[in-house]
């Protein structure tokens, strides 16, 4: 969870992303700010049908959030995003393009747009590109 309404935003159309790849219905359930909250989305889930409670890990690692997942009550908790190369790579584009339209001020604070060269490029793999899509993660990615 996040106290940013752009990132809250950003969970649920990931949970209703997830929810068209299973057919299956998702509901984005947040660990600190947002709601529901886990423990509330956990309690709404065993009222339905279903036999199983999942809560797909949306956290990077593990520790104080991951723990808050597997205290929720789910039958099920999958493993922190961890170390996967398309994570790193999505970091790093989104580095470049942030580097890219700024530049520092004397104070170290980001400031004036930057018109530098690129330095080099990255690929994001297609899997990745189609995960996001093109405009937030072009498979070809230049800095």
């Amino acid at each position: 969870g996040s106290s940013d309404p752009a990132a809250l935003a950003d969970v649920r159309a990931a949970a209703h992303r997830l929810s068209v790849r299973l057919s299956r219905p998702v509901t984005a359930a947040f660990a600190s700010a947002g709601e529901p909250a886990l423990s509330q989305a956990v309690e709404q889930a065993r009222v339905t049908p279903a036999t199983r409670v999942a809560l797909a890990s949306y956290v990077l690692a593990p520790g104080f959030f991951h723990d808050r997942l597997t205290a929720a009550g789910a039958d099920l908790v999958t493993a922190p995003l961890g170390a996967d190369p398309d994570v790193a790579a999505l970091v790093w584009h989104r580095y470049d393009r942030a580097l890219a339209t700024t530049q520092p001020l004397g104070d170290g604070r980001a400031g004036q747009a930057w018109t530098g060269s690129s330095r080099s490029s990255r690929t994001i793999s297609p899997a990745l590109a189609s995960r996001v899509g093109p405009a937030s993660a072009p498979t070809n990615i230049s800095m």
